[in-house]
């Protein structure tokens, strides 16, 4: 059972850390929700840590490990736990990648589902939330962020038991629909920025955006447009309809699923923006600002969603010339 191995490794973890810990963790939206749960827990925990954000696990990386820390993994190791086993520093490893060498050296303690029988798939956020609930059941309000790191990871359309347990304990609204984000703002401006799905005529044209929603007979409501979550059946059903016909069919197919709406700066949001706005603040090279946010801070919230603004102009611009 994955509690069962959590629980063992967490125990290791508590009884060995006596030196600083040096968490390093992977830039996407998983690793930087796994580096905000952690960071939480082990600030509540009262350890002395730091926190590094990286790309990939390079060998350069592992040589620059620290001599007189701890070293922590957030989703990352599992493809390089033979250098690991060369450095003969005691490393934890938190991650849901396939591993390379199921021979798990002595310095190497870790938490993969890739390691137990009854294997579930988890991503790396899930799983630091699980250790970090083990730790102390205070950490049940950091379950939002292993909501967005499993949005990020691609994996909402997979709800197994353990999962299901993490969805509860975040109190995440769910509601069927149409993919496209953000599901919280006047959907004129999230089909116009719309690059997943990227809609033909609509993303990028704000001509071609009044067109569809005129086609799909939605209109303003005083001096906005409704929000994709505030669409009634009908309403739904129409602009279901009128995107469908400017995707192929597999495309389409892929953009129907669930909503997940999260509280989020005590305001509903739409997961799968945040997801994508901490994804953005990494490839722009500001990981710093994706961790900052999802911790909380109200600065950081207004430098993502600048550097967002930057990101998505960037991918339709793109987007839009390969279509041309």
């Amino acid at each position: 059972m994955i509690i069962e191995a959590i629980e063992d490794f967490a125990k290791l973890f508590l009884e060995q850390i006596k030196n600083p810990i040096q968490v390093i963790s992977h830039f996407d939206t998983d690793g930087i929700t796994s580096a905000a749960i952690m960071s939480k827990t082990l600030e509540r925990l009262n350890k002395q840590f730091s926190i590094k954000i990286i790309k990939q696990l390079s060998q350069e990386e592992i040589d620059l490990f620290p001599e007189n820390k701890t070293i922590l993994l957030l989703d990352l190791g599992s493809g390089s736990i033979e250098s690991l086993a060369l450095t003969n520093k005691k490393i934890f490893i938190i991650d849901h990648h396939e591993i390379n060498s199921k021979n798990i050296p002595f310095n190497v303690s870790m938490i993969s589902p890739h390691l137990l029988e009854d294997y579930e798939e988890l991503c790396s956020a899930e799983l630091t939330y699980l250790f970090s609930k083990v730790v102390s059941n205070e950490n049940t309000n950091l379950s939002h962020l292993a909501i967005i790191g499993m949005i990020g990871d691609t994996m909402e359309k997979e709800i197994n038991s353990t999962r299901e347990k993490i969805i509860r304990e975040s109190e995440v609204k769910i509601k069927k629909g149409l993919l496209i984000y953000p599901s919280t703002r006047p959907l004129d401006k999230s089909l116009e920025y719309s690059s997943r799905p990227f809609i033909p005529g609509v993303t990028g044209d704000s001509k071609g955006t009044y067109e569809l929603l005129k086609e799909a007979g939605i209109e303003k409501k005083d001096r906005n447009f409704k929000s994709l979550i505030d669409l009634d059946e009908t309403e739904m059903k129409h602009l279901t309809t009128s995107i469908m016909l400017r995707l192929s069919s597999k495309e389409y197919k892929d953009y129907i699923g669930n909503l997940y709406l999260i509280k989020f700066f005590n305001k509903i949001e739409d997961a799968r923006e945040i997801s994508a706005i901490i994804n953005a603040c990494s490839r722009m090279g500001k990981s710093e600002v994706s961790l900052m946010l999802c911790l909380g801070n109200s600065n950081a919230r207004k430098k993502a969603e600048r550097l967002y603004v930057k990101y998505r102009q960037h991918i339709i611009s793109g987007l839009k010339f390969i279509e041309q």
